[in-house]
């Protein structure tokens, strides 16, 4: 059985969070600073010299799903104040001095590299076809690296306003009514609906994560698929359905670690897809490197 390596690749795991912040800056610049143009769009609102922030401006910057006029407001004394420094700069001949050019150059490099590698690396993984039997035999591969560090429960349970109504529900699901269709019929039923505060479906618990406490008690109490007795916590009458228990040291479920298993092997699916871009870029250029005491090997796995 194939184990994957599971050591984060070198500089790719934070590169599209480093690079999204530089793209940020960059987009949000020529925003602020709206750059002294003359434009037909829409009438100003504000001016700082030559510049103008028009409303078009505003709205292409602007979310508009929150509050308008308190963010028009942030946002235009934050262009004002941009502007009367961004000028200022370029008075004093700041924004073509050397270093600047640098760390536009600096910049630019960094996100065509992000580019390059989201389309590499990135551009499949939604198509990416990880199926629950791979998921299954990484986790038989790995099981020491899943060994539970604390009990954890799978139950689902309802929550209920009024008593009656909490066993009315639990006298469905006795008399055999499936947990799901009962569930169904409660939120359809004009007398149990008004009294439905919560439906959990299927959850894994540790003992720290259920609350109230009182409710893991209950449902250790409980064998697989049993249906408890009514439970009255602060007002509210609960009924839980345990689906089982794995115990500290034990392989989780699947369905527990899956989302970290999957994590692991697109990690992995990265970088092989970029550990063999490197080597065939690798081959199509002629690396000259003058510093003899230096491991020519670096080159391959350092992405800043």
């Amino acid at each position: 059985m194939t184990k994957y390596s599971t050591t984060p690749l070198p500089g790719i795991n934070n590169q599209r969070r480093r690079s999204a912040s530089w793209a940020a800056l960059l987009f949000l610049l020529p925003a602020l600073l709206s750059c002294s143009r003359d434009t037909q769009k829409s009438p100003y609102v504000a001016r700082v010299g030559r510049a103008e922030l028009t409303e078009a401006d505003m709205k292409a910057a602007i979310d508009t799903v929150g509050e308008w006029r308190l963010q028009a407001q942030a946002y235009v004394n934050d262009w004002i104040i941009t502007e009367l420094l961004y000028q200022e700069a370029l008075r004093r001949d700041l924004a073509e001095s050397d270093e600047i050019w640098r760390q536009l150059e600096s910049t630019k490099k960094r996100l065509v590299i992000a580019a390059l590698l989201e389309k590499e690396l990135f551009s499949d993984l939604d198509t990416l076809a990880i199926t629950d039997e791979v998921l299954k035999a990484y986790l038989d591969s790995a099981a020491n690296e899943f060994a539970l560090p604390q009990d954890v429960m799978r139950i689902s349970y309802t929550c209920f306003a009024r008593r009656n109504a909490a066993n009315t529900f639990r006298s469905s699901v006795l008399n055999g009514t499936p947990w799901p269709e009962a569930v169904l019929q409660a939120q359809e039923d004009s007398t149990l609906a008004p009294h439905l505060l919560q439906i959990v479906d299927r959850q894994f618990f540790t003992r720290g994560a259920l609350y109230p406490e009182e409710l893991w008690r209950l449902a250790r109490s409980l064998g697989e698929e049993e249906i408890s007795f009514v439970l009255r916590r602060q007002r509210r009458y609960y009924i839980i359905k345990h689906h089982g228990t794995r115990r500290r040291g034990e392989m989780p479920e699947l369905d527990y670690v899956r989302d970290e298993i999957r994590d692991r092997i697109l990690i992995e699916h990265r970088r092989i897809k970029y550990e063999a871009l490197i080597t065939a870029l690798r081959s199509r250029q002629r690396i000259d490197l003058r510093i003899t005491s230096l491991d020519t090997a670096v080159a391959t796995t350092v992405v800043e």
